[in-house]
């Protein structure tokens, strides 16, 4: 049996382990985008810090990207809905921080009334570097005082590269690189969420489960790991 009694144990492992071993480099590999990297830093070190569409395929890689950037350059990340980013206009509160809209404009878009559209209309003059995730604008005549990043596709081969290198930086069960990674959905969750997964698969591994017993409940697992109401057997 393996349940979400089991998965919570693991979390706190997870973090114990986390907290006596060296931390991976997580900017390394799918998640060193140089070219949004680059933009990102241009506009950090310039006057004029525009606010930014980040733009591309829903993926929740675009946050990680973001929170990886400013642990690197020791900025302060600061995450809010665009509710909440309206309501309490943080770029007023903080200075040099990045402040990140998560639900900008996704799915299909928003309608924006007189008082959100003036708040956007008026975002140039600040000291902080507001980034709206944005999902597959074509155009930008809306915010014509932003800058759109595209945000390249993470692919679940980027992903498994991710994994086969964690693998061998934490010296991982070696039958973990056995598994038929990019048929399971990992796709999913995020860096710590696969970090999560790894540390967990690992666990079970050295507990002698088979491969096949593994293999047939990677899914479930990565169900119960981003829904914590779901439970599964081993």
């Amino acid at each position: 049996m393996f349940n979400i009694e089991n998965l919570c144990f693991f979390i706190i492992l997870y973090f114990l382990h986390l907290s006596n071993a060296m931390i991976l480099p997580k900017y390394k590999n799918f998640m060193n985008r140089k070219y949004e990297y680059k933009q990102l830093m241009d506009l950090i070190n310039s006057n004029e810090k525009r606010p930014i569409l980040l733009n591309g395929h829903k993926t929740c890689f675009k946050k990680d990207f973001c929170k990886i950037f400013c642990e690197v350059n020791n900025i302060t990340f600061r995450e809010y809905t665009f509710d909440t980013f309206i309501f309490e206009l943080p770029y007023k509160k903080y200075q040099n921080n990045i402040i990140y809209v998560s639900d900008f404009y996704i799915d299909n878009g928003r309608i924006f009334n007189q008082y959100e559209e003036y708040i956007l209309s008026n975002l140039v003059q600040t000291n902080n570097l507001i980034i709206f995730e944005s999902e597959i604008i074509e155009t930008n005549e809306k915010f014509q005082n932003m800058k759109k990043i595209d945000f390249a596709q993470i692919t679940k081969e980027d992903i498994e590269k991710y994994i086969y290198y964690a693998i061998s930086f934490y010296k991982y069960h070696s039958s973990m690189n056995l598994l038929n990674w990019r048929s399971y959905d990992i796709d999913k969750l995020d860096i710590e969420k696969i970090n999560l997964l790894l540390f967990t698969l690992n666990d079970m591994f050295t507990q002698y489960y088979t491969l096949r017993k593994i293999h047939n409940n990677v899914n479930n697992i990565i169900e119960s790991i981003s829904d914590t109401n779901v439970f599964y057997e081993v």
